[in-house]
């Protein structure tokens, strides 16, 4: 963890301990007045014991550590207090009020960046000897008997509270264990990893001491207390650490993590395991957890993953993670933007009621002479309606926005778990592997975040035992020992992309050929005219696999169709790309957020769809005639190449619109890696739509992803395109459409130019820009803002834009809606560059209809492969 996270944590530390030790002095001047008044005195505990907790676990501050110290005990005192082990008196009152003066300087020290010189061992010692009073006859009796008792005091309300906190805590606590034992594996030396993963023990081991009157609970507490001591012995250098002692600590970090599910666990033998490390007489014979145990342990460890936790959500175990964490500046933006709203609706009820007086007063329409008075009035009144509605759309976009960036989390907080899961997969197949994490701090909406994880873990496995080679076969390649798993993310456009790569063995397409037509997934017609590139898109086929056996990594029924399923579920799509002894890349596209999305509204029949429109291409209006019949499935050809139809109204047993039957408006869609036409009655516009669930009894319609609610209150389904494609009787044969998509390629002789309109006002950028363009064989048209642009379009036929934001005169995001909203210009794709990093812009572009986007400087060949990439959405 570095300084930046340590001091948000502060911060945050800071806030709620202001609030917390507020509440603290009111109830302790209560208690004094109420002796008996255990609903305080409970709240006081609860409080300290928060206190406590975050302050130990920023231990390495001295000022944290004086506090955690202090709090600790005052949080015994209470203890004491509670289970009637002790009495109330002012004596002790004065001690606890001077423990909470205490903490409150060692926070205005820290806050002012100074290590405070309080000495606490005087109040210490006098609550010490509170507690000590009453147990100096026998304390070591005492002691054993505070083992079993219940927590005193708590009722279960308090301890479901205390339980559904730790256990979201203890969440983030052992990721970060994990992580940070990964880490220690390759740098054994250094003590920032055992400092850290001591200090989460301590915290965890606290905790579910405290809780120990709940079974699971107690024996969380002995193992997290033995591996404890063990880091303990490793930081002060009395152990050295071993692959022996490592693979017994993960060990108890997964007992720890499945006690959070199941009870049965035995944790006498692995607190037994840790603690011989620490005996200076190790016996010769350890102690071995059973293989049942372990399985039991294992099956628990994959319950959250393969059931998204809803195990221990219905055991009551693990609470409904529905929380997200905000910054205060966003939520004082929010609240700005609310005020905003107001002033909004109030010049709206300002303009109608104008509007009312002019059209209701019936007197003065009698007595007005001329209806040019009239007149002026409605058109004032429209000016007031138009101006109020102008301002609520703006207000409503930014607030929408603001709400948006609230949801948005860093892709990190998934990503930081898989460095564990590759490096014991890694060990269980006697392999190397390094897994670099790249882009972990890009954010993704947190719907999008919780339902990733499942298909990101599958390729992972894949990679890990399909992928990269043993040791002796990389040796043999002339390969290093270790292998390298590569997992990143980055935005590209309104879409995030995440990819996983290595540098493996890579899938051999011919061998993935020869399996699925084995296990009669395809037939020898069915490939073909498929181009050997495209073969190792068969992984994706319902039922296909490679494993040869079961084992807890492979052939265990989930196979590659799930992932590409899951995946299409969110509005994404996968891609292979895979050489032969060089590795493979999947890359998955998915959009940013699912709560609002742009959609192209359709009908058909009686009925109107909703599109999205990140899997949307390009509309177009051809005439019946052009539609032809190639290998008995309807296609047309357009800008020289062939697009397979699929007719809604026949998938949808939906009567056909006979107006203009001559013409037919057809949607061109990308449906994972091929290009559809989906034909349709009418194209009714573009729309921000705010994406509905249908519910439990209705979320499982096939074709159909959700829907959404028009102007007029009607409901709209939204189309699920891989679902659609589902549907179909017959599959389209895209061996013999592709072959045909070939044949006309071959008749092309003549590649065209293509031209690009730069819009940018510095000078030296746009000249920068066009040379590199110029260079990639690109014609190329220049505007210096946004209404030039305009002017350059109806003097030039324009393949794609090139758009800085901020200009004079009409900048990118109004030149970009200007041009989106023209039926004439709607389909030229757009990408900004732009000095802007910040994610909202990203969205705000997102929103106008921008294709891609890049941040100065930017580099010029990732630049031309995306306006290659955008070009060649005409070529399938």
């Amino acid at each position: 963890m570095d300084e930046e996270d340590i001091k948000e944590i502060i911060d945050e530390f800071t806030i709620e301990a202001s609030e917390l030790l507020e509440q603290i002095d009111q109830d302790l001047v209560a208690l004094e007045a109420e002796p008996d008044n255990h609903e305080c005195l409970k709240r006081i505990f609860r409080n300290f014991h928060t206190i406590k907790g975050t302050a130990n676990f920023l231990e390495e501050k001295p000022n944290f550590a004086k506090m955690g110290k202090i709090s600790h005990i005052a949080e015994d005192v209470l203890d004491a207090l509670l289970g009637n082990k002790i009495t109330a008196n002012s004596e002790i009152m004065d001690y606890i009020l001077e423990t909470v003066d205490i903490v409150k300087l060692l926070f205005a020290c820290e806050k002012r960046g100074e290590i405070s010189d309080v000495d606490i061992s005087a109040t210490c010692q006098n609550l010490q000897n509170v507690l000590l009073a009453p147990v100096k006859e026998d304390s070591e009796a005492v002691e054993e008997n505070s083992e079993a008792e219940e927590d005193p005091g708590l009722d279960e309300e308090d301890i479901r509270e205390i339980v559904d906190d730790f256990t979201v805590e203890a969440t983030d606590l052992l990721q970060k264990i994990d992580q940070d034992l990964v880490a220690l594996e390759t740098e054994p030396h250094n003590t920032k990893f055992l400092e850290s993963i001591f200090r989460h023990l301590h915290t965890i081991k606290g905790t579910a001491n405290f809780l120990k009157s709940k079974k699971n609970f107690s024996k969380m507490g002995k193992v997290a207390h033995a591996a404890e001591d063990v880091m303990d012995a490793l930081r002060s250098g009395k152990l050295k650490m071993t692959a022996e002692i490592m693979d017994t600590v993960l060990r108890s970090v997964d007992i720890i993590k499945s006690l959070f599910v199941i009870t049965d666990v035995d944790e006498n033998l692995i607190t037994k395991q840790l603690r011989e490390f620490l005996s200076k007489d190790r016996a010769q014979q350890k102690p071995k957890i059973s293989v049942q145990q372990t399985q039991r342990i294992q099956e628990a460890l994959r319950r959250p993953v393969d059931n998204m936790g809803e195990t221990q959500r219905r055991s009551g175990i693990l609470p409904q993670d529905s929380n997200i964490r905000v910054d205060t500046k966003r939520l004082d933006h929010l609240m700005n933007l609310v005020g905003e709203l107001v002033l909004g609706r109030n010049q709206l009820l300002q303009a109608m009621n104008h509007l009312e007086d002019v059209i209701g007063d019936d007197f003065h329409y009698r007595k007005s002479n001329s209806l040019t008075t009239k007149s002026e009035q409605l058109q004032q009144s429209k000016q007031m309606l138009s101006s109020a509605s102008d301002f609520l759309n703006f207000v409503t976009s930014e607030l929408q926005m603001a709400v948006l960036k609230t949801r948005m989390q860093p892709i990190g907080k998934i990503f930081n778990r898989f460095n564990r899961t590759v490096r014991d997969l890694a060990r269980e197949l006697n392999k190397k592997i390094n897994l670099v994490i790249d882009g972990a701090d890009t954010e993704l909406d947190k719907t999008v975040i919780e339902e990733i994880g499942d298909p990101l873990i599958h390729l992972l496995r894949n990679a890990v035992d399909h992928g990269i080679e043993t040791i002796d076969e990389r040796q043999k390649k002339g390969k290093s020992p270790a292998g390298t798993i590569r997992l990143s993310a980055y935005h590209e456009g309104n879409q995030i992309v995440i990819r996983i790569s290595d540098d493996g063995k890579g899938i051999d397409p011919e061998k993935v050929k020869e399996k699925a037509l084995n296990m009669g997934i395809v037939s020898v017609e069915d490939l073909e005219h498929v181009p050997p590139e495209n073969l190792v898109n068969l992984i994706f086929m319902p039922g296909f696999s490679t494993a040869g056996q079961v084992t807890s990594i492979s052939g265990r029924g989930i196979g590659m169709d799930v992932v590409k399923s899951n995946i299409e579920k969110l509005n994404g799509f996968i891609e292979i790309s895979s050489t032969i002894n060089q590795g493979s890349v999947f890359t998955i596209r998915l959009p940013l957020t699912l709560a609002i999305v742009q959609a192209l509204k359709i009908s058909v029949g009686n009925e109107v769809f909703a599109v999205p429109l990140g899997s949307v291409i390009e509309t177009i209006r051809t005439y019946t005639h052009k539609v032809e019949t190639i290998s008995g499935q309807e296609v047309i050809r357009f800008r020289k190449n062939i697009i397979p139809l699929i007719r809604l109204s026949s998938l949808f047993s939906l009567p056909q619109n006979q107006e203009h039957s001559d013409k037919i408006y057809v949607i061109i869609t990308r449906i994972a890696d091929q290009k559809i036409g989906l034909v349709v009655d009418k194209i009714l516009g573009q729309q921000e739509i705010v994406v509905k669930s249908l519910g439990n009894i209705l979320d499982n319609i096939p074709g159909i992803s959700g829907a959404c609610l028009a102007g007029d209150g009607r409901v709209i389904l939204i189309l699920d395109l891989a679902g659609v494609i589902r549907l179909l009787p017959k599959k389209i044969n895209l061996g013999a459409v592709k072959h045909e998509v070939q044949h006309q390629d071959k008749q092309t002789s003549k590649q065209r130019r293509y031209t690009v309109l730069v819009v940018e006002d510095s000078k030296n950028e746009r000249k920068r820009i066009c040379k590199a363009l110029h260079n990639a064989n690109f014609r190329v048209v220049e505007a210096q803002d946004g209404r030039e642009a305009l002017g350059q379009l109806e003097n030039y036929y324009v393949d794609l834009v090139l758009t800085d934001l901020e200009m004079p005169d009409i900048d990118g995001y109004e030149f970009t809606r200007k041009i989106k909203k023209d039926t004439q210009y709607k389909n030229i794709p757009v990408i900004v560059i732009s000095s802007h990093r910040e994610i909202i812009n990203r969205i705000k572009g997102m929103e106008v209809g921008i294709d891609d986007y890049f941040t100065k400087p930017c580099d010029d060949k990732k630049l031309i492969e995306a306006i290659q990439r955008l070009l060649s959405r005409e070529l399938i």
